[in-house]
């Protein structure tokens, strides 16, 4: 008969100095990317972007229905995995704001977790960076920026998580992670 390991939880929220952290990383992601993203979409020719009232409208607009993906596919990921996605708001570290899916009760093994955290990284930024080859490449500069910017949040949580030894297991929580560690 296989027994099943003692497992230690272990919650981690972002202190207020992680918080500071991560707005410091994310407001140099957004200029970092923002400043690429203009360069590439006028391919290397000087340019501007012209924030009319439509054009703040489009772009506002763009930058929500990316942050809505986002969640979406967190959300989609946990599905995969039989969770139950819930979405929500918050400040984390009591210093950065960000929206969140999260599927409280479902332990994720870390290669799991991984996916369910990168995928969004990886599949919203990549149909950003197709768009940025479409004829309409400047609208989608600052939305690029912005979502890479706001996956460093997810990031933090990978970092978190690929510390965890092996065999741990991962629940995400609205406003941080526990690691479930085997006892040794």
């Amino acid at each position: 008969m296989e027994t099943t390991p003692t497992l230690i939880a272990v919650p981690w929220k972002p202190s207020r100095s992680t918080g500071v952290w991560m707005n410091v990383l994310s407001t140099l992601v957004a200029v970092v990317a923002g400043y690429l993203t203009f360069v590439f979409a006028f391919r290397g020719e000087s340019g501007t972007i012209n924030f009319d009232v439509v054009g703040l409208g489009i772009t506002v607009g763009l930058i929500a229905v990316v942050l809505v993906v986002h969640e979406g596919i967190h959300g989609l990921a946990f599905l995969a995995y039989g969770g139950r996605p819930t979405f929500g708001a918050g400040i984390a570290g009591k210093a950065m704001p960000y929206f969140y899916c999260t599927s409280v009760g479902q332990r994720l093994s870390v290669a799991r977790y991984l996916v369910v955290a990168l995928a969004p990284t990886i599949v919203v930024n990549g149909a950003l960076i197709a768009a940025l080859f479409s004829p309409a490449a400047t609208w989608f500069v600052f939305p690029f920026a912005v979502h890479l910017a706001g996956c460093v949040g997810d990031w933090f949580l990978v970092f978190r998580t690929l510390r965890a030894p092996r065999g741990s297991l991962v629940e995400d929580m609205k406003d941080g992670l526990i690691i479930y560690k085997p006892a040794t």
